[in-house]
C-alpha cells in the first residue's frame, strides 16, 4: 500500500514540476540549506553532487541535461520508479544487502573520483 502511495506522488510530482520555469526552480533549489560538505571543504563533487538537479532534470524529461547534472542521477532515477512499480503490484523484491553494500561503495567511490579526475 505504501508503495503505491509513494508511485502515486512519485508520478504527481513529475506533472507538478512541469509547471515551472527552470529558472524558478533553480532559485528554489538555492533555497535549500543542505550543501555537500565535501564540496564546500575541498571543492571537489562527491557522488550525489547534482543529484536533485538531475532529477528535476527527469521529472521534466530533459535526458541530456539530467546526464549532465550527474550521471548516475537518470540510471538511479529509473531503478526508482521500477522498484515503485514493481512493489506497488506486491511482487516481492529480494536484495541481499549485505551481497551489495561493499560493490556499492567501491562503485560509489570509483564514480565520484572519475567524475573530478577523469
Amino acid at each position: 500500500m505504501a508503495a503505491r502511495f509513494v508511485l502515486m506522488l512519485f508520478v504527481l510530482f513529475g506533472f507538478w514540476i512541469q509547471h515551472f520555469d527552470p529558472k524558478e526552480i533553480e532559485k528554489m533549489l538555492h533555497l535549500l540549506p543542505y550543501r555537500c560538505p565535501l564540496l564546500l571543504f575541498t571543492g571537489l563533487k562527491c557522488a550525489f553532487c547534482g543529484m536533485t538537479h538531475s532529477w528535476i532534470a527527469m521529472f521534466r524529461g530533459e535526458i541530456k541535461s539530467a546526464f549532465n547534472e550527474n550521471a548516475m542521477g537518470p540510471v538511479l532515477w529509473v531503478l526508482f520508479f521500477l522498484i515503485l512499480v514493481i512493489k506497488s503490484f506486491g511482487k516481492k523484491l529480494s536484495i541481499d544487502s549485505k551481497r551489495i553494500a561493499l560493490p556499492t561503495m567501491i562503485f560509489l567511490l570509483a564514480f565520484a573520483i572519475a567524475r573530478n579526475f577523469i
